[in-house]
């Protein structure tokens, strides 16, 4: 199972959940994706456990907690999709982790699918979402656990906009070492292709982090399946002013997707 949230290192959390899961489960797997997401960055997550489903087995579930909206009404689901699972709120957190061509279960539940009189209003993560993954663990079927449903807080993700010459994509996420992720994927741009940003333009392709010189930014096939920026031993993002949610400029397309 992949858990993932904002919950940081410093407080018992996390180790909440954990003991949770085991004593449902004695022999369950627990692999920590993150728990050092920016509070209630729900991007940031939605990035962070995307990129890391396809590392996983299929039939993996996948328990994620960044719910800035915990205690109100927005949902609290189950969902089954490309053979995997995921628990946790309806806000966004699953977008880029769901595979929206591949059909999604979606089950809405409630603390009476976890058999509790009460749960902690500020505390699903523990008491109402890890119930819920462990009973997947454990073999219950999706239909048997609460009602139908379908995602309403959890859009598909924004694609860039491709043309015949060139794209517009968007920063999706940057990560501590200051490399720029975009939502372009690998296979639209030939080497020779060119980036540009709010302001910096013709920036050129490297295969590796250490073939270019520090002084120049460049962008790489991203083993996450998208192109990314960065530059040699610095901070792409802080030497290049860029944002998430940034424009990215593709010039050159090898192809249309």
């Amino acid at each position: 199972m992949g858990l993932i949230t904002d919950f940081g290192l410093a407080d018992s959390y996390v180790s909440e959940m954990h003991a949770v899961l085991i004593g449902l489960c004695s022999d369950i797997r627990i692999i920590d994706i993150n728990h050092l997401i920016e509070p209630g960055n729900i991007s940031a997550g939605s990035y962070l456990l995307g990129r890391s489903v396809p590392s996983f087995p299929k039939g993996s579930v996948f328990l994620g907690v960044v719910d800035p909206e915990v205690g109100t009404e927005r949902q609290a689901v189950v969902v089954e999709n490309a053979g995997c699972y995921f628990v946790g709120p309806d806000n966004g957190l699953f977008s880029r982790a769901i595979d929206w061509t591949k059909p999604i279960i979606t089950r809405v539940c409630t603390k009476n699918d976890v058999g509790r009189e009460t749960i902690s209003s500020t505390f699903h993560g523990r008491d109402l979402f890890a119930p819920l993954a462990a009973k997947l663990v454990n073999g219950e079927k999706i239909e048997s656990i609460g009602v139908a449903s379908s995602l309403n807080g959890t859009p598909a993700p924004d694609q860039p906009t491709l043309n015949s010459n060139d794209a517009i994509g968007e920063v999706i996420y940057i990560d501590r070492f200051g490399n720029i992720a975009t939502n372009l994927p690998n296979g639209i741009l030939q080497k020779n292709s060119l980036l540009f940003t709010r302001k910096f333009c013709n920036i050129r392709n490297a295969l590796t982090y250490s073939s270019v010189s520090n002084t120049n930014p460049f962008w790489l096939f991203g083993s996450d399946g998208n192109i990314e920026i960065a530059m040699n031993g610095q901070h792409a993002a802080k030497e290049m002013a860029v944002r998430v949610s940034d424009t990215v400029h593709a010039k050159r397309l090898l192809k249309l997707l």
